[in-house]
């Protein structure tokens, strides 16, 4: 449970350091991409010291990949798609291979197509947040584009 309450507390730490920055309009663009790369590392050690993959918080993985869309950036969802794999494909190894705190922990392995659609899942829900922002760009395109108009002319 320490190993735990530690990563949560650096968690919280990261929350408000971003906080910190929004309020003081110190947010980058750089700083955009360490974000989610953040909440990925985090979500993956608190999964690597609790339940392993066959925990219920490997949905976060998909929750931090839409709330990336919010940016309305498609590199930022690559990004964090890719991350999420990595982070997710980490979990699993320290499930197969523990090591240290995590060989005593011994978290309980999955299946291997449970494994496999998890992580078509993840990247699957990349694909489909960067379609909606990429419709999200068509959209503004066409109604700031002087030919495009508003359908209620």
């Amino acid at each position: 449970h320490l190993s735990v309450s530690i990563i949560v507390f650096g968690w919280l730490m990261q929350a408000f350091a971003l906080h910190a920055a929004i309020m003081t309009g110190k947010f980058t663009d750089r700083l955009a991409l360490l974000v989610p790369a953040g909440d990925v590392v985090w979500l993956t050690a608190a999964l690597c010291f609790s339940t392993g993959a066959s925990g219920a918080m490997v949905a976060a993985y998909f929750l931090i990949i839409a709330l990336s869309g919010l940016r309305l950036n498609l590199w930022l969802i690559r990004w964090t798609t890719v991350m999420a794999a990595l982070g997710y494909l980490t979990v699993l190894g320290s499930t197969r291979w523990p090591m240290g705190l995590i060989r005593e922990i011994k978290p309980e392995p999955v299946a291997r197509y449970h494994q496999l659609m998890v992580l078509v899942a993840i990247i699957f829900c990349g694909v489909i947040v960067g379609q909606i922002v990429r419709l999200a760009w068509g959209v503004v395109a066409s109604r700031s584009s002087p030919m495009g108009g508003s359908r209620d002319e």
